[in-house]
């Protein structure tokens, strides 16, 4: 499991080598959820204000990191994404 980020008591994370298509795994709390990177909720639950700021994390990691047509199976991360507000 790899640690994306950290915010506002919410954690990103991954898991290397999971099954397509690709996603992530956010826990708030006793929460926990797993979201594709077109920010659908396939499993788990949230409040919403959480979805909000996650759905707004994956925004701009798409937009700033990510190009189109980018594989991202298999990326590597070497360092944490920080979120900066």
């Amino acid at each position: 499991m790899a640690e994306l980020c950290r915010f506002y008591g919410i954690i990103i994370y991954m898991y290397g080598f999971d099954h397509n298509p690709p996603h992530f795994h956010f826990i708030y709390g006793d929460f926990e959820c797993i979201m594709y990177l077109d920010g659908y909720i396939v499993e788990g639950k949230a409040p919403s204000k959480v979805i909000k700021k996650v759905e707004k994390w994956l925004e701009s990691i798409m937009k700033n990191f990510f190009k189109p047509g980018t594989l991202l199976k298999g990326v590597k991360l070497y360092q944490k994404l920080i979120l900066y507000d």
